[in-house]
């Protein structure tokens, strides 16, 4: 059992900023970059207060050489960005590609690096076990404010009032949902975890965006298997479900272009939201479906999706207007048309290695993991681009918050 001790400064205020992300989101939407980098700066620093930066560098230099040489998972994810920046020499404009790249480098690294420090030295102070409900609260009431009278507070701090700049904060809250029911779930206040709950589903529909909708659904749904089977099979149902359904992207695209009418997704449309744009969506898959075809093993170079509708002027008019949204809001689409097979195939070997990770956690944590790895996967294979560093670092804010959040309820007192 580790010994209660008052948390250091640095890591407490950097357990603080990551759990306003969810309110800070619903303000600013791409805010959640510069929190995780603050916030990794405040573990370092809580490290080398506690350490001195000799031994905190070695720990670091420890950590990251155990995952290179214990398992594949470091030398793959290298691969990846190798590939990733050789891409970039057949690719439309190399700047734009090394930027995306970079930005989702630094938010994956950052993420990695608190998560080890966190777990290895820093103490989680007992206020989380309120303040991550009581941020995913006051997200839903802010969204609500903001749908609801018309965006005062953002209007009054300069920000853009339409409703759909909300969509952030709405995914915020979802993806947090899991670890309420983890730190709930330990401290067994089943009426408070059900009010929260009820709150965030209510502000999730009433925002404007769909994937946060979808993620509610799939939450639920994996919830109510978990109670079923085993935290292990759970998990390994939902990782290969998102394997699958990463390397055949492209055939699923095809088959519900083909099969779903625009009838019967207006008339889905028409009871989660007033504003539907599905069907266009899946005509986006099909466009960018029908284009990774033309350079299926490399493909057409990193954030190549943002110049599609150039490259095939000339072409059937209406693929070249699905092709003009930037990018398939699909992730493995877009791995698909702008890295090809090479990118899937690296792609998925490195998401299996963290499957196998996951198994490997405690059976309460690996169930939590399992619940908030198909929320967010159904958010992202909807709507975001694979390259959205504000994803990425949400996701790594919400990485983080799991550790933290299993060490409160679980290891330390």
């Amino acid at each position: 059992m580790i010994s209660v001790v008052r948390p250091p400064w640095p890591s407490s205020l950097a357990l603080a900023i990551l759990l306003a992300t969810p309110v800070a989101t619903a303000l600013s939407r791409n805010i959640a970059f510069p929190m995780l980098v603050l916030a990794t700066a405040l573990i370092v620093l809580t490290s080398v207060q506690t350490d001195g930066l000799a031994k905190s560098w070695a720990i670091l230099k420890q950590s990251v050489w155990q995952i290179m040489t214990s398992s594949p998972v470091g030398p793959l994810a290298i691969a990846i960005i190798l590939f990733a920046l050789v891409s970039l020499s057949w690719a439309p404009e190399a700047s734009r590609g090394l930027g995306a790249l970079s930005q989702t480098t630094v938010a994956t690294l950052a993420a990695a690096v608190c998560c080890l420090l966190m777990a290895r030295q820093v103490e989680v102070p007992g206020w989380l076990v309120w303040a991550l409900p009581l941020s995913v609260i006051l997200a839903c009431v802010l969204i609500l404010i903001e749908l609801h009278f018309g965006s005062p507070i953002r209007s009054a701090l300069g920000a853009s009032a339409e409703p759909f700049r909300l969509n952030r904060a709405a995914v915020a809250v979802v993806l947090f949902l899991p670890l309420i029911l983890l730190l709930e779930g330990s401290r067994k206040r089943p009426l408070v975890t059900l009010a929260i709950v009820v709150l965030a589903v209510v502000a999730v529909f009433l925002s404007h965006s769909e994937s946060a909708k979808l993620g509610v659904f799939v939450l639920a749904a994996t919830s109510a298997l978990s109670l079923t089977v085993k935290p292990r099979t759970l998990a390994l149902f939902v990782g290969l479900a998102v394997l699958a359904s990463h390397v055949f992207a492209p055939a699923i695209a095809l088959a519900l272009y083909k099969t779903v009418t625009p009838e019967a997704v207006a008339s889905l449309s028409s009871v989660l939201t007033t504003h539907p744009h599905h069907f266009i969506r899946l005509e986006i898959w099909w466009a960018y479906t029908q284009q990774s075809l033309n350079s299926p093993l490399f493909g057409h170079g990193l954030q190549a999706s943002l110049w599609a509708n150039e490259a095939y002027r000339g072409t059937d008019p209406v693929v070249v207007s699905r092709l003009a949204y930037g990018h398939p809001h699909n992730g493995s689409l877009q791995v698909w048309y702008e890295l090809g097979f090479m990118g899937i195939l690296l792609s998925s070997a490195l998401m299996g290695l963290f499957l196998r990770q996951i198994l490997r956690l405690p059976e309460k944590s690996t169930r939590i993991a399992a619940i908030l790895m198909a929320g967010a996967w159904s958010v992202a294979y909807v709507s975001h681009g694979a390259w959205q560093h504000w994803w990425w670092a949400l996701v790594g804010i919400v990485v983080i918050t799991l550790t933290a959040s299993t060490l409160k309820a679980y290891i330390q007192p």
